[in-house]
């Protein structure tokens, strides 16, 4: 009986080591690295050229193109150190976004000697980076508010030019009529003028001189007052007609002179009208930069 019982617990620890080894060495093939698949012989010829090419190109100052070469020679390679070229290339472009990226690559593969020294050189780049990002909303903030400002100005632009169309329109319908009403009066005056000269009666039958004096027959007075009323009506209508077309032309003229009040126009070019009236007649002085 008692052999039996050594002989059962034996047994029992033996199984219970063997589960413990058994799930030691899965834990340890689990944490072992996978490794890549083995690059050929003319890949790597080819990387080290890229790599070459790269190097040289970083040192003409042409980043871009050391950054693309680099990437692509480790595509052939696969080696993980080629992160370490790129961030410096991006760091040197002002891309501390990239560079942060591509060093924290090369951190997750370099020996734990240098991991001290990149530790300080991300924790350099993230402060860097931060203040790239801070940098971009302020100018993505100041670029934004100038598209308001514009809009907000081209919409007052527009409302200005619609406002001096509007006025512009009734002004131009207002010069217009007063035109027309004025040639209407002066064409009735003129015709009540030429009316009353053909109505007048001859003045040497009419009339005779007597010790300066004019003495017309009575048989011709209401002829004769009927012309000098006719040429009343009408020396008062084409002179009202003038003044009234006189109206309408300056108002046609200084009509433009709305969109010159509001400011330059978009061309840059502005115009005033200015009508004036002097002992020997009138007319309208235009004046305009262009």
């Amino acid at each position: 009986m008692l052999a039996f019982m050594r002989g059962w617990a034996v047994a029992v620890v033996a199984l219970v080591v063997g589960l413990t080894t058994t799930a030691d060495d899965a834990r340890a093939q689990a944490e072992k690295p996978t490794k890549s698949a083995p690059v050929s012989m003319k890949d790597r010829i080819e990387a080290k050229r890229l790599f070459n090419q790269a190097h040289l190109a970083y040192k003409n100052g042409d980043y871009e193109e050391a950054i693309l070469k680099w990437q692509q020679s480790y595509e052939r390679s696969k080696e993980p150190l080629i992160f370490e070229s790129i961030a410096n290339g991006y760091e040197r472009l002002g891309n501390f976004r990239r560079a942060l990226e591509s060093l924290k690559q090369w951190r997750q593969a370099a020996p734990w000697r240098e991991q001290s020294t990149l530790d300080g050189r991300i924790q350099r780049l993230e402060a860097r980076a931060a203040e790239e990002d801070a940098e971009k909303v302020r100018k993505d903030a100041e670029a934004l508010k100038r598209d308001e400002a514009k809009r907000a100005k081209d919409a007052d632009d527009r409302r200005r030019r619609d406002e001096a169309a509007q006025t512009m329109s009734k002004v131009t319908i207002l010069g217009w009529s007063l035109l027309g009403a004025g040639g209407v009066f002066a064409m009735t005056g003129v015709g009540l003028d030429i009316y009353a000269v053909t109505r007048r009666p001859d003045a040497a039958t009419a009339c005779a001189s007597s010790g300066g004096v004019d003495l017309c027959l009575d048989s011709h007075r209401s002829a004769i007052e009927r012309s000098n009323a006719l040429a009343i009506a009408g020396d008062t209508g084409w002179i009202a007609g003038a003044a009234l077309s006189t109206a309408g032309l300056v108002l046609l003229l200084t009509s433009p002179n709305a969109n010159a009040n509001q400011g330059p126009t978009e061309n840059g070019a502005t115009a005033t009208a200015t009508p004036w009236v002097g002992p020997s007649g009138g007319g309208v002085t235009v004046r305009g930069s262009f």
